[in-house]
């Protein structure tokens, strides 16, 4: 039983790992595509550019999120969810944690 859990692991580590190399693969394309439009630098240069971006953290979020939302025609919320996956994250965290302090204001618990 023990050898199929690591099994089972092993696989579901793998796909994460898989999946989280294509989201990283797919923002730097964005990315690129959005230095391409702004500077006209294509091909290499570009990537280069979009790799270089990343390394102030803002500069090259907003980078992706302007090329998602404008070169790839992505609605703003998409390209908002794909930049910046924490945000849904994080706004359930909070939601719930709204609703536990109603709840524990109603109990009078607070």
């Amino acid at each position: 039983m023990q050898s199929i859990i690591t099994l089972l692991s092993g696989i579901v580590v793998f796909a994460f790992m898989i999946g989280f190399a294509a989201y990283g693969i797919l923002g730097l394309a964005i990315t690129s595509d959005q230095v391409e439009a702004l500077t006209g630098v294509s091909g290499f240069p570009s990537i280069i550019l979009a790799c270089l971006s990343f390394a102030i953290a803002p500069v090259g979020l907003l980078l992706c999120f302007f090329g998602a939302k404008d070169v790839w025609g992505w609605e703003w919320w998409q390209a908002l969810l794909f930049t910046f996956p924490g945000i849904g994250v994080m706004l359930a965290v909070i939601f719930g944690n709204a609703v536990a302090a109603v709840t524990d204001k109603i109990r009078g618990e607070a």
